[in-house]
């Protein structure tokens, strides 16, 4: 391990019994929980890391990216922590909000600037100045290393006087000091982020520390983290600082950020984030799945093999590029087409051959289960329950060829969503608030169907807002395919036609019932319906012209009636025939004057 940073601090602290032994620096602790896509992060962030760097060595960094207002892949990556850190231990309930050595400031705080309690605006190089003036009772030492599987502390408490309490924690956390975007990942227009948490180790309780220190007192805690979703290892840091969770008052920080990435391989290669459709359906599948690639060895990867298996058929990719140690890319594989069975269709994706090389990280691969869809019989029943806001909500089916059979609510959702703002431009079509939509869509040809719902804002259909759901049925069976409601921007599924109706001509036959025939001016039919149905009438004369047309829709199962008036045809012979989904039968009419 490399020695990178040792902070020295002296100080008398709130709810702490301390006797002085020696002066030494206290560093400054500023968190803050901000998000891609809120608006008044964007507003004041910039004036609020300008402001830090003017005191750049008085203070320790870290930001909680959270889910609220919108999108953000840096929350994505560790949502739980987040959350747990900035509302769950701070109580705070949105962002941009910042705290001060665990202090939230209000109008009280001397230095604040004003503004809601914590706002980042409101800070100012003085609250830093003044509160590094404060002495710490306590030494942080951190020693670091990183290698292509983890990243390992090793963080030594030392009192530099008496102190006793009985909430003391040690928290150490690894952070990414700048991640930039080449374009805005959230709604909100920033691109530069400094100080994101990655993860707490080992995790956001920290770790206890003794009660009661004196002088020359210390502890000494190794903790390691596999890492993962790392955007750049050059700016891979530390943090650790003493807290006493009866007042969260924070007694001294610490940051190490120049340990250097280290491997003991030379030809290595790992492959995960294997990203493939969720759902297939049974038969034959084409699909393109994606996968990341990294070297993990001292040697630029320049070459390897990239094999995937799925359904008895095996591809491999011929990859070519320039890798450093640790850099990555994602792959888009050649399409592979196999035939999908009942249950689950397992896909694996192995890296080999790196440099023309034995793999000296082993076997690397990664697997993802397809399931195969549920079957929809010949239609589905969409049921959409909107919250408060119906009209975030819009939905659509699309078939194979991506073209889109079914829609509903508000079109200017379908390539407008996630944005994080509200009310979205109305459109025809638009959901009411709290209301329940059943939509009946007959599936005219076999094949997989995706199901998408859209949300305006965001925050899906539920359960902030509001009890919203959709689910889609067989319209035959009631049988649900695809569900939910607490999604976020977007949620799909698939499902399949994969077949006739089950109705069979013997059928229509025996519960078939035409009269009066001979017919005067109107005709009854009757049929007793065995499922869920379309049913379309048409009339012909001798020479094959249509005479009387009519689409009764989807019907359900049971007794379905109708009378069709005939008065406008001529006397005659004319053949009526009746389809149910795809069964159809014929029956001679006679029309009398």
């Amino acid at each position: 391990m490399k020695k990178v940073y040792s902070f020295l601090a002296v100080a008398a602290i709130l709810a702490l019994s301390t006797t002085a032994i020696a002066q030494t620096q206290r560093m400054v602790l500023i968190e803050k929980g901000s998000n891609a896509s809120c608006g008044p992060c964007a507003a004041q962030n910039p004036g609020f890391h300008s402001m830090l760097n003017t005191v750049d060595d008085k203070h320790v960094a870290i930001s909680y990216q959270w889910y609220f207002p919108g999108f953000d892949p840096m929350n994505q990556h560790n949502p739980t922590e987040a959350n747990a850190r900035f509302s769950t231990y701070y109580g705070n309930n949105g962002v941009p909000t910042a705290m001060i050595d665990g202090v939230v400031p209000t109008n009280a705080y001397p230095g604040f600037n004003g503004g809601y309690e914590g706002s980042p605006a409101g800070f100012s190089a003085q609250m830093i100045n003044d509160r590094y003036a404060v002495p710490s009772p306590f030494q942080i030492d951190i020693d670091y290393s990183i290698t292509p599987s983890s990243i390992t502390a090793e963080v030594t408490v030392t009192a530099t006087q008496s102190v006793s309490g009985n909430n003391l924690k040690l928290r150490i956390a690894a952070i990414e000091r700048v991640i930039e975007f080449a374009s805005a990942p959230g709604t909100n227009g920033e691109t530069v982020f400094y100080n994101v948490m990655k993860k707490f180790m080992p995790n956001t309780n920290g770790l206890n520390l003794q009660n009661s220190w004196v002088a020359g007192d210390s502890q000494t805690f190794t903790q390691s983290w596999t890492h993962q979703n790392i955007y750049s290892f050059d700016q891979l840091s530390v943090v650790a600082f003493v807290q006493n969770d009866a007042n969260k008052e924070v007694m001294q920080a610490a940051r190490a950020d120049d340990a250097a990435l280290e491997s003991s391989m030379t030809h290595a290669a790992i492959v995960y984030n294997l990203n493939a459709p969720a759902d297939v359906c049974v038969g034959s599948n084409t699909i393109t799945p994606q996968v990341t690639l990294r070297n993990t060895g001292n040697q630029n990867l320049t070459s390897a093999d990239i094999v995937a298996n799925v359904g008895g058929t095996q591809a491999t990719y011929n990859w070519t590029g320039n890798l450093a140690l640790m850099s990555e890319a994602t792959i888009t594989l050649d399409p592979i087409t196999f035939d999908a069975v009942d249950g689950t269709n397992t896909l694996e994706v192995e890296v080999q051959n790196p440099n023309n090389n034995s793999n000296e990280e082993g076997t690397s691969s990664v697997s993802a289960n397809l399931s195969a869809a549920p079957d929809a019989g010949i239609g589905v029943l969409v049921t959409i329950v909107t919250d408060n806001y119906g009209d975030e909500t819009y939905w659509r089916i699309l078939n194979d060829d991506g073209v889109k059979v079914a829609e509903g609510g508000n079109p200017n959702v379908e390539n407008n969503y996630g944005t994080g703002n509200f009310p979205p431009p109305a459109g025809t079509g638009t959901y009411a608030n709290n209301q329940t939509y059943n939509i009946e869509v007959e599936l005219d040809a076999n094949g997989c169907y995706t199901f998408e719902i859209f949300d305006y804002f965001g925050d899906g259909v539920c359960c902030a807002y509001g009890q919203g759901s959709y689910t889609v049925r067989n319209l035959t069976t009631n049988a649900i395919l695809i569900q939910g409601g607490d999604f976020g921007a977007m949620e799909s599924g698939k499902f399949a036609r994969t077949g006739s109706s089950s109705v069979s001509e013997y059928d229509l036959n025996k519960n078939l019932l035409v009269y009066p025939n001979p017919v005067v001016n109107d005709l009854r039919v009757e049929l007793n319906m065995i499922e869920h149905a379309r049913v379309m009438i048409d009339v012909y004369d001798l020479t094959g012209k249509i005479v009387h047309s009519q689409d009764f829709g989807m019907q359900p199962a049971g007794e379905f009636v109708t009378t069709m008036q005939f008065g406008n045809l001529s006397s005659g012979m004319y053949l009526m025939n009746l389809r149910a989904n795809d069964t159809s039968i014929t029956r001679k009419l006679t029309v009398n004057r």
